[in-house]
């Protein structure tokens, strides 16, 4: 039980810490972004390699690894939408009436170059961990996708975004 509360501490410390640190920088002024994008692309690129290093070890330390390894990708990947590098075409603000699914193609231009890159982030992981035998590092960015389209899903059914003033 002891092992199970503290990977569960691990990954709720390393959730939120990632996630705050992401809005720290996204909160920073614009200037800063091509510096922090290029710290979390070097940081995503050795995460990567670390996913293919680690996926053959079925350690505790593997895991946990591989489960921080796919935060640092899913940070890249959250840090170039929020930041504006990777997006979609449409680049102006959703008009007031839209609704239902004209206000969703709206939102795929404006996140479909994201979405695409999220796609291929997650076939990149899959395809590095697919004949090994450690598995966190796909099933954290799968995880973490899920999570992502159940807020969007949420939002487009209406929830509201308690959180704006983030």
């Amino acid at each position: 039980m002891g092992d199970f509360i503290a990977a569960f501490g691990f990954a709720l410390l390393m959730w939120w810490l990632s996630t705050g640190f992401i809005l720290f920088l996204n909160h920073l002024h614009p200037s800063t972004y091509r510096r922090s994008l290029t710290l979390v692309t070097l940081l995503a690129i050795a995460a990567l390699i670390g996913i293919h290093m680690g996926s053959a070890e079925t350690t505790k330390l593997a895991a946990l690894l591989g489960f921080a390894q796919a935060l640092v990708v899913w940070a890249w990947l959250e840090m170039s939408y929020f930041m504006g590098l990777v997006t979609g075409p449409r680049k102006a603000p959703c008009p007031p009436g839209a609704r239902g699914w004209p206000r969703f193609y709206l939102a795929l231009q404006t996140s479909l170059y994201h979405e695409l890159a999220v796609i291929a982030g997650g076939a990149i992981i899959i395809a590095i961990t697919w004949n090994a035998e450690n598995h966190v590092a796909a099933g954290t960015f799968i995880t973490l996708w899920l999570m992502r389209w159940s807020a969007k899903l949420n939002l487009f059914l209406g929830v509201p975004n308690v959180n704006t003033e983030w």
